[in-house]
């Protein structure tokens, strides 16, 4: 019965991923730049993203892109792999990319 009195500030809150981390929205692999911008990593383009659209489907248990990748089965393609930022000690040790956090799996809400 308190559900039909909810104020819209008291609405669903949905665990939300912090900048760097590694996402999956709508099957495209993406990494946070800030609270509402997103990189997708297939072709590096920046998109404004309002989590309230969303749902999250999966969580990654605060695994790392190299565990997603060998333990749940996900794949990113060598290109989005390249396309993850992780600082400039990056270019001189890429595996770094695989340490940064995979946080979860987002679908636009019907």
């Amino acid at each position: 019965m308190a559900e039909r009195f909810r104020s819209p500030e008291q609405k669903e809150q949905i665990p939300r991923p912090h900048t760097l981390d590694v996402v999956k929205i709508d099957g495209r692999w993406a990494q946070i730049k800030s609270s509402r911008m997103v990189k997708f990593l297939d072709n590096s383009s920046i998109e404004d993203i309002d989590w309230d659209d969303y749902r999250m489907v999966k969580d990654f248990g605060g695994r790392t892109v190299g565990d997603i990748l060998k333990f749940l089965g996900e794949a990113l393609s060598e290109n989005e792999i390249e396309n993850i930022h992780w600082g400039p000690e990056a270019k001189k040790h890429p595996d770094l990319k695989m340490y940064v956090s995979a946080f979860g799996e987002y679908v636009k809400k019907r």
